[in-house]
């Protein structure tokens, strides 16, 4: 079935498809750092981006294909600035887990912890039940399972 397109509306521009191909594909062939798609805001004037979907495996994915590269960085605008932190995880109190691992995840339970294995702490801001505070996720090297 054809694409509905209304780019040039004056409210709501849109692109609607109707059947399991992707309605709209971008793409960037360039060998060096080329980018697929921008979406530039001006600050204050809301989200850059927003995904709402009633897919029930996912509201949205992010994939990374035939390549070693990270399928995902964030990056924020002040290098090195005293900010709030570039990413923010929100689960609503129904949704029962926070975050899901999945693949080689190891329990810091069976590990022989000393300081000598502890490289570095990584700071969490945490605002859950018990109030808001800062934590910390420890980072391992040369951890060994004991």
């Amino acid at each position: 079935m054809a694409n509905l397109v209304n780019i040039w509306g004056e409210t709501d521009p849109s692109l609607v498809g109707d059947d399991s191909t992707p309605t709209l594909t971008i793409s960037c062939t360039s060998a060096g750092t080329g980018t697929g798609l921008l979406i530039d805001t001006t600050p204050g004037t809301g989200a850059a981006l927003d995904t709402i979907s009633d897919n029930t495996s996912y509201a949205a994915r992010i994939r990374g294909a035939l390549s070693t590269a990270p399928a995902l960085q964030l990056v924020h605008s002040v290098a090195a600035g005293a900010t709030i932190a570039p990413l923010q995880i929100i689960a609503s109190t129904a949704s029962g887990a926070f975050i899901d691992f999945r693949g080689a995840v190891l329990s810091t339970a069976s590990l022989a912890m000393t300081g000598a294995n502890i490289a570095g702490l990584v700071p969490v801001w945490i605002n859950g039940a018990g109030g808001a505070n800062q934590g910390y996720i420890p980072i391992f090297n040369k951890a060994v399972a004991a």
